[in-house]
């Protein structure tokens, strides 16, 4: 019955080894590139596909049919982009 007592204590102690969590932030270099203050600089290139060229796309990559009706978001998306591709403007 010591032995069953012993197990207990120790369940019920606290672990002595944790490791404090450390700051990850304050590692990070805020100049970095992949934070570059230049992103005005950079403009995203307009890519477009045709209806027609996605559904080719898309049937042979996973080797099924797609109905059209699957499509009818893309055109609106397309249509909403309107010719400068910005949505918004």
């Amino acid at each position: 019955c010591e032995n069953v007592k012993d197990m207990d204590k120790k369940r019920k102690e606290p672990c002595d080894d944790t490791i404090e969590p450390t700051n990850e932030i304050e590692n990070i270099d805020i100049n970095s590139s992949l934070h570059s203050t230049h992103s005005d600089e950079i403009k995203p290139k307009r890519v477009t596909f045709e209806t027609d060229v996605l559904k080719t796309d898309l049937e042979t990559k996973y080797l099924c049919l797609f109905p059209e009706e699957f499509f009818a978001f893309w055109k609106h998306v397309q249509k909403l982009a309107g010719k400068d591709g910005d949505p918004c403007g």
